[in-house]
């Protein structure tokens, strides 16, 4: 789809890395399944600098989201937190990776029903903290973080998660 006649919705989001808030704009056309782009902004400059990449992104189809980096932009033209001394290009990949997971609790957040999450507690690819991001979100979600459990469960594990997942789902 080139160049979209459809109206661009824009909002503000806010995402937490550790204890500071990162601050940005998505913009989104109307439509469902969306492709996602991020678009980020250089050293000492901000989301201003590129809401137009994000915005020619939203135009043909993209749900584009822009935001400042903690500490990375020119005082006070960026509005997430943090000092400047305090930014490097490792904070700069923790705050995308947190922009592209705050995606994610903000798409399961509507549901209501019941949800069970049986998470190890040495997951080397998907931290427990996610887990337990996941069960916040949810409205009515029990989390059983299985002590050890790796990404792949080994039989003591899977026996743990089969006695919660029996109990769980019981009519």
């Amino acid at each position: 789809m080139l160049f979209s006649s459809s109206p661009i919705r824009r909002r503000t989001f806010s995402c937490m890395r550790g204890d500071l808030t990162i601050r940005g704009t998505e913009y989104r056309p109307n439509g469902e399944k969306l492709p996602i782009a991020i678009v980020c902004h250089g050293f000492m400059a901000n989301q201003q600098t590129v809401r137009q990449y994000t915005m020619a992104l939203a135009k043909i189809g993209y749900c584009a989201y822009c935001f400042d980096f903690c500490g990375g932009s020119v005082p006070p033209l960026g509005r997430s937190d943090g000092a400047t001394t305090d930014m490097s290009v490792l904070t700069e990949v923790q705050d995308l990776e947190a922009v592209m997971h705050m995606d994610v609790f903000r798409e399961i957040t509507p549901y209501t029903g019941r949800v069970l999450i049986v998470h190890g507690t040495a997951d080397g690819i998907v931290k427990p903290d996610y887990a337990k991001k996941a069960a916040e979100a949810y409205a009515n979600a029990e989390l059983h973080l299985i002590d050890g459990g790796a990404h792949g469960f080994n039989r003591r594990h899977d026996t743990e998660a089969i006695r919660y997942l029996t109990a769980f789902a019981a009519l």
